[in-house]
């Protein structure tokens, strides 16, 4: 049976980052830029969001049929009115118009996360 391709498996990945994940926190004020970095997405309902190289935040979101093919899309931008990370009134806008409800963040260590990452790397050699 042939597998669809946009049902990767983000299980391994998505369980790494828990593995680094702090205590969720309401709000994360970005400030510009408005755009983030980076982001990874992790499944359709969680995205790791790069701020920086060296600051990260899982975000966990609303499942909901506005909210599915993340890991298409190329762009996701924070809410207009807020360049922030927001569990109050916080969605992630796609780029086919969808939005995405932010209803968990957790600030990522980031250095252990890629520590591991590396780690995992080297085991495949």
């Amino acid at each position: 049976s042939a597998v669809i391709a946009k049902d990767r498996d983000y299980s391994a990945r998505l369980a790494q980052v828990i593995k680094f994940a702090g205590e969720p926190v309401p709000y994360v004020r970005f400030g510009l830029p408005k755009t983030a970095y980076d982001w990874e997405s992790l499944g359709d309902t969680a995205v790791l969001v790069w701020h920086t190289r060296t600051k990260a935040y899982l975000v966990d979101l609303e499942k909901s049929d506005s909210c599915r093919d993340l890991d298409r899309e190329i762009t996701i931008r924070l809410d207009n009115n807020v360049n922030d990370l927001d569990t109050r009134s916080g969605y992630l806008e796609l780029r086919d118009g969808g939005w995405c409800k932010m209803i968990k963040i957790r600030p990522i260590d980031v250095s252990g996360l890629k520590q591991a990452a590396k780690l995992k790397r080297e085991d495949k050699k």
